[in-house]
């Protein structure tokens, strides 16, 4: 489940504890940004930004499916750095 676009948009939330962990609670989402179920066959691998508002859907299939969430962090300046063209590319949308 997404909700398209609500990563560049400005959505209220707030933040509770679960198992040690902060994660957020979003509350009414503005208006024209809705939430999408995102169909995949078995095997199929999702990435987004972290912005994005995601979450779960009830599993109505016959194998078990498995969520991982893994945080990639990098050193914007080095990454910016080694990538020909890239800070040009930043500067403009910045």
């Amino acid at each position: 489940l997404v909700v398209p676009d609500s990563h560049v948009a400005e959505v209220g939330h707030s933040t509770i504890e679960r198992n040690g962990t902060a994660k957020p609670q979003i509350g009414t989402l503005p208006q024209g940004l809705t939430p999408v179920l995102v169909e995949a066959t078995p095997g199929t691998i999702i990435a987004f930004n972290d912005r994005l508002i995601h979450g779960g859907a009830l599993n109505l299939g016959s194998r078990t499916r498995v969520s991982a969430e893994i945080t990639l962090v990098l050193d914007r300046a080095r990454v910016l750095r080694d990538v020909p063209g890239a800070a040009i590319a930043a500067a403009t949308h910045a």
